[in-house]
């Protein structure tokens, strides 16, 4: 058996997330070699490396935003056995990971051996890390938040979103309030979707920006836009007043990427709305008009799931083992690497889990109206007003400068 080299990180995860309000991390880890005899060693050094790859129209850019070398040990003999070499990186907050079909931004560290002997080939070890941009630095990600507008055949009309941890590939929860509906009101058919904008930025030319078309991701489609279809329940009281919830959930990040941050660097920026589509139509009059009612939000990395708020924080000292025991899932983004927290190797019924709430979390979901586990569209007697500024909030919220625009 020849020698090996690997490379450890104590915190027992290489996805380390960055927030607004901390500048650097310290990145440690341990070089772990072993000799199997005694041998002459030049030297032993880890790179850490961020590079960057942007396919512009004019074409394609390649930069190496980051790179640093820590000597581990040189020009002596090492006796038989393992032998471990810590080091450290300070790493600023302004890089993360993208992996989009117009480029990469990618960090890792790669470890060399080179011998001080006659023909022996150098030892090399590479690991993949993963930098994530956490809006608030760590812990939950929680996003709540509603609009309400008139809307010529529907009335006053309140629309919320709401979930505890706001990820790629998350579920989110949509209600619907429609407190004074017209009363031959029919609703036929719904379409929620998420609308990613792109644009690429050369680092080489300040100028030259691109923007790409809108990709919009349909997340949820109820009913149709035919007149032959209704998804209201029947009213006893043409008066009543309705309510609407439903389920749906983000796609993964083979197609949707995280949004952009302030505090991040780079070259590939992505922001996003929440479009709600509604097909609807009067009795009195035999056609079918949408309605449109669009929200920025802001998608963190799926990388940032539920299950990485339970890992320990990276600054933790926690045995790199623990993690690979329980790592089962592949990550879909990395292909050879596997990672427990990303959010899109869950199935649908393990996020809707977390966004119900079922791991001990106190859950923000219907809360007020007891209807946790129905979905659809009800009739409810009681709710004849939309909710005031200075009610006590039914929903969780994001601070209103989450929601500014980063172009």
């Amino acid at each position: 058996m020849g020698a090996e080299l690997r490379i450890d990180l104590p915190s027992s995860h290489n996805v380390i997330t960055f927030g607004p309000h901390d500048p650097h991390k310290e990145l440690r880890g341990i070089a772990h070699l072993s000799l199997p005899s005694a041998r002459s060693i030049k030297s032993i050094d880890v790179e850490f490396k961020c590079v960057e790859e942007v396919h512009l129209s004019s074409g394609k850019e390649k930069h190496e935003l980051l790179s640093e070398r820590f000597n581990l040990y040189g020009q002596k003999v090492l006796e038989k056995g393992t032998h471990e070499f810590d080091f450290f990186f300070n790493v600023p907050n302004c890089f993360v990971y993208e992996r989009h079909s117009h480029g990469t931004c990618h960090q890792f560290l790669y470890a060399t051996v080179q011998f001080d002997e006659w023909i022996a080939f150098p030892l090399t070890h590479k690991l993949d890390l993963l930098f994530a941009a956490h809006p608030h630095g760590w812990g939950y990600i929680p996003f709540g938040e509603s609009v309400q507008n008139h809307i010529d055949g529907l009335g006053p009309i309140e629309v919320a979103f709401n979930t505890r941890h706001l990820t790629v590939s998350c579920v989110i929860e949509t209600t619907l309030h429609l407190p004074n509906a017209e009363k031959d009101l029919q609703i036929h058919g719904l379409r929620l979707s998420v609308e990613q904008s792109t644009i690429l930025c050369s680092r080489s030319n300040p100028n030259l920006v691109e923007k790409l078309p809108p990709l919009t991701l349909p997340m949820l489609n109820i009913g149709s836009n035919k007149l032959t279809t209704n998804i209201l329940p029947e009213r006893l009281s043409t008066a009543y007043p309705i309510k609407g919830r439903y389920l749906a959930r983000f796609p993964d990040d083979q197609l949707l990427r995280g949004s952009s941050f302030e505090f991040v660097d780079s070259a590939i920026k992505h922001q996003h709305k929440l479009l709600l589509e509604i097909w609807h139509s009067t009795y009195t009059k035999k056609q079918v008009f949408k309605a449109r009612i669009a929200m920025p939000v802001r998608i963190p990395h799926c990388l940032l799931s539920f299950d990485s708020v339970l890992l320990p924080k990276y600054e933790d000292h926690v045995k790199t083992k623990q993690l690979r025991q329980n790592d089962k899932r592949d990550y879909a983004g990395i292909g050879k690497e596997k990672q427990e927290s990303c959010n899109c190797t869950k199935t649908y019924e393990e996020a809707k889990a977390v966004a119900m709430s079922m791991y001990d979390i106190v859950s923000p979901i219907d809360r007020n109206t007891g209807v946790s586990n129905k979905e659809g569209f009800w009739i409810s007697p009681e709710d004849r007003e939309l909710t005031k500024k200075g009610d006590p909030p039914k929903y969780l919220y994001v601070p209103e400068e989450e929601h500014e625009s980063m172009f």
